[in-house]
């Protein structure tokens, strides 16, 4: 720590044509926050003729104090004359820091001053903080392979230079700053620049590079002068400025002010384009601003693909003539989006959400709209992200599919599994919400296992007894396509005596029954519990939850209703932080996607026969949950990839909002980046592992899929442990004070005072309410008991698994042969 009798933070404010320099602002900017860090106090200096002006400007960036020296000799920049001045100025005041531009005048500036002052200068930062009293300059070295902390422990002022645009300006005003007016003569006999002449360059063609919203840029692996023009093509048909590394400019193909990187300018724009470019960190260091990379190489290792949104491998002559093309002609580089087909807006699914009858209860209140009331209206936000990525072209072949059923585009929720590749997508998809929600979407997902399960058993049920409920699962299926409606799956009973089987419970209510048969339908009661996204789903598709005896038939249902059908009631559960649901800030971090889940009571709930799927084929029930476990287990591998993905990334964010690098806990993220990778990876093997069914749907391998299980009741929570490590006690017990305590005009500023680290309070807190969310709060999916108990998961592995066969292998090549291990 510095105190304040050590010295201050200067920033040199330089400034041109009247106007303040960007980057000067910007190093205020940087310097406030050290300041704040470190207990020393941000001062500015600015020196030249006639700058009063300039110096009440500065005084609302942040310093507390700003030095003129304001002389009709210093009209003129000299580097010789203001380096006098500024190094009198800093012998004088003695500041701890001294920070500058890295442009070509404040680098001579600042080399000359450093010279008269006896101390070092660190040239083109990337970052600066404290390590105790020493400032650690952080600067690209040996051609960008590396980057360097610097220090100067042992002389006073610590300087270096910052390129425009790597540190950004805040708009702040201390309490009490003043302008302090200095004077600094000359030295005698110091030689200085008079005026002659003043000539404006012509203004460039090409677009300012530092605002520019795309940039097309280059480097040596652009090969030739010839094609560089093709980089020049690129930007002009784009609308776009060109920038360049640091050879393009050495062999003449570009300006020195194009340079991009630590030695030249700092870009952020929405769309960065690489051309030819490797990739070290001397240029990547101006880019880390952009909002989208592309990388264009013919070397598939380029270190840019690393850093790259999108990456094509192939030369500048055969790619950029061909973009050029496509531009030429009109079209879009954009993926076209395709029909439609049957997919819904999520405006429409909101709207069906809100037509719907309220039956749903929490805290004591009917829920009028879950699209609306703030314990459900995340969730539905949530799956609404479906139905957006159904008509976004980067995702519509993913999350849609065309219908065996009608040649229709519909959602992939409500297709039949007929295929390896429909599991791969399963499983993608899958991962996919997750990342876009942070966590489950079962509104849909359960409802789908269950509709696929029964698809397969209505149809051995149909062949076997005669019966026509894969007729009518079909057309209700058809309907449900055209529709686009989201369907939960409900198969958990409340269960009662655990011990006893359905028909032997105390009350016959605790697994869901039929207790009427009509010709046109059939009446149920009883209860289905835990069931998740209900409050974002339009129906719900019942099957049995357990295998069923004879004296159990009763029990043996299957259906699909909707929602708001008349006699059921659903009543909302609890989560951690559910009292937040109504707040806003970072107290309740996620607004898109959050899980709800639900107790629903049928009370004679009547059920027409054309959406009766069973009814008392009880000895089919065991093998339709079997088959309800092959795809869910295997996708759900998907789904605690894709928030593992967000731990990851938020744990990273963390790291750095506390000032750490990400290598400090490398070793941590590889384990997690291998927990997301297994869990994934062994549900894609179930999926190629896996066989057709009669019906036409695929069915994936029951080992694999029930290991995935096992995996995933274990391997996130490993995860989310190693999250918390990274993130500290502040996001493991959320131990952080409320939003509106944050606020609040007496005390909140010692709370944001106390709470900044490496970054700002409010982004430090938000991190870890994220972190909270995902992993203790109410963003942590079911990963332990969704879909089945590990338990019954082991189970299955040890029962499908050939054990005879294995010990054979094992006695054939061990040449082994006794009666005694016959049996066991």
């Amino acid at each position: 720590m510095i105190n304040k009798e050590q010295g201050a933070i200067w920033v040199y404010a330089s400034h041109s044509e009247g106007r303040l320099d960007p980057v000067a602002l910007e190093l205020l900017g940087k310097g406030r926050q050290l300041a704040e860090l470190s207990g020393a106090v941000l001062e500015a200096v600015l020196i030249g003729d006639r700058v009063g002006g300039l110096a009440k400007e500065l005084l609302e960036y942040g310093p507390a104090v700003v030095r003129v020296v304001d002389s009709p000799s210093l009209k003129t920049f000299s580097s010789a004359a203001y380096a006098a001045v500024l190094a009198g100025l800093a012998g004088a005041h003695r500041p701890e820091v001294l920070l500058l531009g890295a442009d070509p005048r404040n680098a001579a500036l600042a080399a000359r001053a450093a010279a008269r002052l006896g101390t070092g200068l660190s040239a083109h930062c990337v970052d600066l903080k404290f390590n105790g009293a020493n400032l650690v300059q952080t600067v690209p070295g040996f051609g960008g392979n590396i980057m360097a902390n610097i220090v100067c422990p042992r002389h006073r002022p610590q300087m270096a230079t910052a390129a425009a645009g790597v540190f950004a300006a805040a708009r702040v005003r201390t309490p009490g700053a003043v302008i302090v007016r200095e004077s600094c003569a000359l030295p005698r006999g110091l030689r200085t620049p008079k005026l002659q002449k003043v000539q404006v360059r012509a203004a460039a063609e090409s677009h300012d590079l530092a605002g520019a919203k795309i940039v097309v840029a280059g480097g040596f692996g652009v090969g030739s002068k010839k094609n560089w023009e093709l980089v020049e093509k690129l930007a002009k048909a784009l609308g776009g400025a060109v920038g360049s590394t640091r050879p393009p400019v050495d062999q003449g193909w570009a300006k020195p002010e194009q340079m991009i990187g630590a030695s030249g300018k700092v870009v952020k724009p929405d769309v960065y384009i690489g051309i030819g470019i490797s990739g070290m960190m001397h240029h990547t260091a101006g880019i880390r601003g952009a909002r989208t990379i592309v990388a264009i190489n013919s070397d598939p290792k380029a270190p840019l693909f690393a850093m790259a949104d999108y990456g094509i491998v192939g030369s500048v002559s055969e790619i950029v003539p061909a973009l050029l093309a496509h531009l030429k002609a009109g079209k879009s580089l954009e993926v076209a989006l395709k029909d439609v087909g049957w997919t819904r807006t999520e405006a429409e699914y909101k709207e069906s959400l809100g037509r719907m009858r309220p039956n749903i209860y929490k805290f004591n209140r009917l829920i009028k709209n879950t699209a609306e009331d703030p314990a459900t209206k995340r969730t539905v936000e949530g799956h609404a992200q479906i139905f957006a990525a159904a008509r976004d072209p980067r995702y519509q072949d993913l999350v849609t599919t065309i219908s065996h059923l009608s040649g229709k585009r519909i959602s992939r929720y409500l297709s039949v599994i007929r295929s390896p590749e429909d599991m791969f997508a399963n499983s993608k998809m899958k991962r996919l919400m997750f990342n876009l929600t942070g966590t489950c979407t079962g509104g849909r997902c359960a409802g789908w296992a269950t509709m696929n399960a029964m698809w397969s058993t209505t149809w051995d049920m149909d062949h076997e007894l005669g019966t026509d409920y894969h007729k009518r699962l079909k057309k209700w299926l058809l309907s449900a396509q055209e529709r686009d409606i989201t369907l939960s799956g409900a198969l958990t009973d409340p269960k009662g005596h655990r011990r006893l089987a359905p028909s032997k419970q105390a009350d016959p209510d605790m697994f869901l029954r039929i207790v009427a048969k009509r010709k046109n339908g059939i009446v149920v009661r009883g209860a289905k519990v835990m069931i998740c996204g209900i409050a974002a789903a339009n129906e719900v598709f019942v099957m049995p939850g357990t295998r069923l005896k004879a004296s159990d038939a009763d029990y043996a249902v299957s259906f699909a209703i909707p929602r708001d059908t008349p006699g059921l009631t659903i009543v909302e559960a609890r989560h951690a932080s559910d009292d937040r649901d109504s707040e806003e800030g970072f107290d309740n971090p996620v607004t898109q996607g959050g899980i709800t889940q639900a107790y629903l009571f049928f009370e004679d709930v009547f059920v027409p026969k054309e959406r009766v799927f069973m009814c008392r084929e009880y000895n089919y029930a065991g093998e339709a949950v079997f088959r309800f476990t092959l795809p869910y287990r295997s996708a759900i591998g998907g789904c605690v990839a894709g928030q593992g993905d967000v731990m990851v990334g938020a744990s990273m964010l963390i790291a750095r909002a506390n000032g750490l690098q990400e290598k400090v806990f490398r070793d941590k993220l590889v384990r997690m980046l291998i927990n997301n990778e297994t869990t994934f990876a062994v549900g894609l093997g179930a999926a190629v592992m896996g066989k057709p069914h009669p019906s036409g749907s695929w069915m994936p391998d029951p080992v694999l899929a029930n290991v995935n299980k096992v995996h995933v009741a274990t391997l996130p929570y490993e995860t989310k442990r190693l999250t918390q490590e990274i993130a500290g006690g502040l996001a493991e017990t959320g131990c952080i004070p409320a939003h509106r305590d944050f606020l609040d005009t007496r005390y909140g500023h010692l709370i944001q005072k106390y709470l900044k680290a490496h970054s700002p309070a409010e982004v430090r807190a938000r991190i870890a309410r994220l972190i909270e969310w995902l992993t203790m709060g109410p963003g942590v999916p079911g990963c332990m008991h969704g879909g089945g108990s590990p338990d019954g998961a082991r189970m299955t592995v040890y029962a499908e698994s050939k054990m005879d066969e294995m010990m054979e292998l094992a006695k054939r090549i061990g040449n082994i042969s006794d009666a005694s291990l016959m049996g066991g």
